[in-house]
């Protein structure tokens, strides 16, 4: 016993020790994982067809904004990792707040929301758009949008030479690091004057605010990017001419293109494998505490198949629609449902945004590892009667009982990689928050079932 339980905890400081894959893993993910040719330039030249805004306007926010503006505590809630973002615009209520007892409205990017109920929510247009209700004023409102005053002050003030040690500047990214609450109130004269405009494209002009950041009258790298050099008069003048002719997003033909997967049948293998118990009642619980047990501890991670170079995708849960379609299954925790939702499918979504590397967890899966699985979870008896799964409780050890405990370890062990990358990385902004307690190097440990003496 104490020969096995040595070689169970050496198997895993060999493979828990750093967050990482192994060196052959990592030779093999950069010829294939790192292959993204749709996250920077050339998102839709894979057919003969154009589309201006994933061509030429998304790869500018992918190279240059994201690394802020890609987290659920972005400034003022910006996110530019999709048009989705753009369209949704800002809030300057932070997300995390040591004074708010009450817990704020869900606002993922993945709510797929009708514009007005992004307004309702507060948040904000950043651009005029044809969505918009005083759509007419786009071409006459775009040159004050708080879009383009960032931009345009980035391009005036974040020339070379702009000031790293200002005192100004130095302020800003001193609040930048100790509030989140500052991101937005660092230019609280501009959204105060913007929140009593009544008017959403009429911005009052930040030029006090850059003067006053400024050094001596010289640059001050307060515009946007923010202490970052300003993007070049090439970029410029694409967003001036996207923002002149209303914004638009890419079009739906080109978004039902970078939608589909280029393999769509390994897709559906996994799909199957997913919903296996969806369609036999009690017989099926089995398949559906399986498919709960992989979701719930997987579902922050981007799913790269073998067969897909190139493409990732999120494991979601989805349910019927009134029209028939199927809408994504928004909730705060994976463990919830909506109230009244009792029927819902595991569908792989592909990721189409662009991708940033503090929340890249990438789970590598093929039809090994799918076999794997199959008989992990389904190639065995199971000794306890197995009810449905339940969702009144957020105790995963009461709500997994049924699934032996041998089942679970092994699945843990056998994809700790994506596993413990979940709990090393996520879509924090400011990650020290999140990860103050652990080190560069850190051990994980796991119990050998065999040995549990509880």
């Amino acid at each position: 016993m104490q020969s096995r339980l040595f070689w169970v905890i050496l198997l895993f400081l060999f493979s828990s020790g750093c967050h990482g894959p192994t060196t052959v893993e990592k030779n093999n993910e950069a010829q294939t994982v790192f292959q993204v040719g749709n996250r920077l330039q050339g998102w839709y030249h894979e057919t003969d067809q154009d589309d201006h805004y994933l061509d030429k306007v998304q790869p500018i926010f992918s190279k240059r904004c994201v690394t802020c503006h890609g987290c659920y505590e972005a400034p003022c809630q910006l996110n530019l990792q999709s048009y989705q973002g753009v369209r949704r615009g800002y809030d300057a209520t932070p997300i995390y707040s040591m004074t708010r007892f009450e817990s704020m409205p869900i606002t993922q990017m993945n709510d797929v929301y009708p514009l007005s109920k992004w307004r309702e929510l507060a948040f904000l247009p950043v651009v005029a758009n044809d969505e918009e209700p005083n759509r007419a004023d786009h071409a006459k409102h775009w040159d004050s949008s708080l879009f383009k005053t960032f931009i345009e002050k980035g391009s005036q003030y974040n020339q070379p030479g702009f000031p790293l040690m200002g005192k100004k500047l130095v302020k800003l990214q001193k609040d930048f690091k100790d509030s989140n609450n500052s991101q937005c109130t660092a230019t609280s004269e501009q959204f105060e004057a913007h929140f009593q405009a009544k008017n959403p494209w009429n911005v009052v002009t930040a030029e006090k605010y850059f003067q006053e950041t400024s050094v001596n009258g010289k640059p001050s790298g307060a515009g946007m990017p923010f202490a970052l050099p300003a993007v070049t008069p090439e970029e410029m003048a694409i967003l001036n001419t996207w923002m002149q002719n209303g914004a638009q997003g890419p079009s739906e033909k080109a978004m039902k293109h970078l939608q589909t997967p280029h393999n769509p049948e390994v897709i559906k293998k996994w799909e199957q494998f997913l919903n296996t118990g969806s369609n036999q009642g009690n017989q099926g619980n089995k398949g559906k505490q399986a498919a709960r047990y992989i979701y719930e501890h997987t579902y922050t991670a981007y799913l790269h198949f073998d067969e897909n170079k190139g493409e990732y995708f999120r494991i979601v849960r989805v349910t019927k629609m009134a029209d028939n379609s199927e809408g994504e299954i928004i909730t705060k925790f994976p463990y919830q449902l909506p109230e009244g939702v009792t029927q819902f499918s595991y569908r792989l979504k592909k990721v189409t945004e662009a991708i940033v590397q503090k929340k890249m967890i990438v789970w590598r899966v093929n039809d090994k590892r799918l076999a794997r699985l199959q008989e992990l979870f389904l190639g065995q008896p199971w000794p306890k009667q197995v009810p449905k799964p339940r969702y009144d409780s957020s105790n995963p050890f009461a709500y997994f009982a049924a699934i032996p405990a041998k089942i679970r370890a092994r699945f843990l062990i056998e994809n700790a990689d994506a596993i413990i990358g979940a709990i090393v990385q996520g879509a924090v902004c400011i990650g020290s928050g999140a990860t103050y307690g652990i080190r560069d190097h850190f051990w994980v440990w796991f119990l050998d079932p065999d040995s549990d003496i509880s």
